[in-house]
């Protein structure tokens, strides 16, 4: 065979090795795409179908969350669940039993705990009962225009903006982020 035939076949070789590299490398960031966020739509749908039966509920337990938080001066976090409320003042841990009223008011929501942390500012977060372990939350917030800046500031992989109160946000796949969202 002459050298151009060699040649010719070695890249046409070398092409074909490159096209299969590429393929595979595609099919590869795809793949694990679709596996970190295929699961946020139908969670998302699930959570924006909660808010929008029980929004006079949730933007009542928003609002409370709120005023708990400014009762103490001092308080950096206020967890609220349908039996109890805890809140951190000055570094210190105090758990109550939920009043009747805001028991009522939780009882008709599908959400576990709903969370205000001042680091956040007038954010509350809600978490719902059955989600499977990465968390989708519902977030609540009376300021926040651009909620997607907050959302990539803090790690969450993706959003979904309701309306300008309420917004879906994805899970946090980076443990060590998420363990600096929720616990300092």
């Amino acid at each position: 065979m002459s050298r151009r035939v060699w040649v010719r076949a070695l890249v046409l070789g070398v092409a074909f090795a490159v096209a299969l590299g590429a393929l595979v490398a595609g099919m590869t960031i795809w793949s694990a795409s679709t596996w970190f966020t295929s699961k946020d739509p139908a969670r998302f749908d699930s959570v924006s179908a909660e808010l929008a039966d029980n929004r006079p509920a949730y933007d009542a337990a928003a609002a409370r969350v709120l005023e708990l938080s400014a009762q103490t001066p001092g308080t950096t976090r206020v967890s609220m669940t349908e039996v109890d409320t805890f809140r951190i003042v000055a570094g210190v841990k105090r758990r109550d039993p939920s009043s009747p009223s805001d028991a009522q008011r939780l009882r008709v929501l599908r959400e576990e705990v709903a969370i205000w942390q001042a680091k956040d500012g007038d954010r509350v977060f809600f978490r719902f009962f059955g989600e499977d372990s990465p968390t989708v939350w519902l977030m609540y917030s009376a300021s926040d225009r651009d909620p997607s800046v907050f959302a990539r500031d803090r790690g969450f992989r993706s959003l979904r903006i309701i309306d300008e109160h309420w917004t879906v946000l994805g899970p946090i796949p980076d443990d060590a982020r998420d363990r600096a969202q929720w616990s300092g």
